[in-house]
């Protein structure tokens, strides 16, 4: 599968697609669950908060997707050195979303997002904010080579990468691409988000 996979930025026409392939991709994960509680309305709600995170990395030019035959198998969104994925309109624009679908939730839901933040590392670094692969697509190694390709990059840039892992199925992937846990972050009951941190490594 990987010798006919190919690993591009998004087109503008492609933002719906890849925001579709990364709600399925999330739709059962613990965060994103935690996030939008009802199955009823989820796959929407996570439509909706992926176009927005997806123009966001689109506009700094790190969103990216995995083509395998004409098809969005993955996508991956970074944020490059010192750049903020998030702007503070964006940021105001995600809560928005969050607070509507969870108006009893607040709270809890802000406490969580702040302690998201504080643990966010502050040394220069590449930031991968989400990654997914399409269920159709696991398991034929699409979502490494998607994690590789800016990992390439932070290594010839001799900085480390950044991410927050928010289900204990993904560490593995993450541990074997050399990058550890450096936190663990209790947002709600069996909701624990795993701060990952991996040094450059100096090319061979």
């Amino acid at each position: 599968m990987n010798d006919s996979t190919n690993i591009r930025l998004v087109r503008t026409h492609e933002v719906d697609e890849l925001a579709s392939v990364l709600g399925a991709a999330f739709h059962d994960d613990p965060v994103m669950t935690w996030f939008f509680p009802d199955p009823a309305d989820r796959s929407s709600h996570l439509g909706t908060w992926m176009q927005m995170v997806v123009r966001q990395a689109m506009a700094i030019g790190h969103a990216f997707v995995a083509e395998h035959h004409d098809t969005i198998a993955a996508g991956a969104l970074w944020a490059p050195p010192d750049v903020p994925l998030v702007k503070d309109a964006d940021r105001t624009a995600l809560w928005a979303l969050l607070a509507g679908v969870n108006p009893h939730r607040q709270g809890e839901l802000r406490a969580g997002l702040i302690q998201i933040n504080e643990a966010h590392i502050t040394e220069s670094h590449y930031y991968l904010n989400t990654i997914g692969v399409s269920p159709e697509f696991h398991g034929g190694g699409i979502g490494s080579l998607l994690l590789e390709h800016v990992l390439e990059h932070a290594d010839r840039a001799k900085l480390p990468a950044y991410l927050e892992s928010s289900n204990p199925r993904n560490v593995s992937l993450y541990l074997r691409q050399g990058f550890t846990v450096v936190n663990e972050l209790e947002l709600a009951e069996d909701v624990v988000l795993r701060p990952m941190l991996r040094p450059a490594r100096v090319p061979q």
